[in-house]
C-alpha cells in the first residue's frame, strides 16, 4: 500500500525534475543565443576573408605587373649585347658564385682594385 510519506517524496523528487528541466531550457536557450551570435560572426569573418584573398590576388598582379615592367625598362636601358656575351657573362656569375672563398688579405686587396676602378658601383 502507497502511503502519504511516499507521495510526498515522490512529489518532491517531481518538483525537483520539473525544476532542473526548466533550468536545463534557460542554459539551452542561452546557448543557442551564443550559437547564433558566433555564426554571424563566422559569417562575416569569411567575408573579409573572401575580400582579404581577392585584394590579395590583386596586389600580387600588381606587383607582377610592376616587375615585368621593370624588366621591360632594363632591357630597354642595357646596352645591346650578342647572345654569346650574355651567356659568358652569365657563366662567368655562376663560376664566381661558385668558387672557393679567398683569404681575408686577398679578399682586402680585391676590395681595394673594385674601389679604385670603378666610380659608382651600385649594383
Amino acid at each position: 500500500m502507497v502511503t502519504l510519506e511516499q507521495i510526498k517524496q515522490l512529489d518532491a523528487k517531481v518538483a525537483k525534475a520539473v525544476d532542473l528541466i526548466n533550468q536545463l531550457r534557460h542554459e539551452n536557450s542561452a546557448i543557442k543565443l551564443k550559437l547564433n551570435t558566433y555564426q554571424q560572426r563566422i559569417d562575416e569573418l569569411e567575408v573579409l576573408i573572401n575580400d582579404f584573398k581577392e585584394s590579395q590576388g590583386e596586389i600580387e598582379e600588381g606587383i607582377l605587373h610592376a616587375l615585368k615592367e621593370l624588366d621591360k625598362l632594363e632591357y630597354t636601358m642595357s646596352p645591346k649585347t650578342d647572345p654569346a656575351a650574355a651567356a659568358a657573362e652569365v657563366k662567368d656569375d655562376e663560376t664566381r658564385e661558385t668558387a672557393p672563398e679567398n683569404s681575408p688579405s686577398d679578399d682586402a686587396e680585391e676590395e681595394e682594385e673594385e674601389e679604385s676602378t670603378s666610380e659608382l658601383d651600385i649594383f
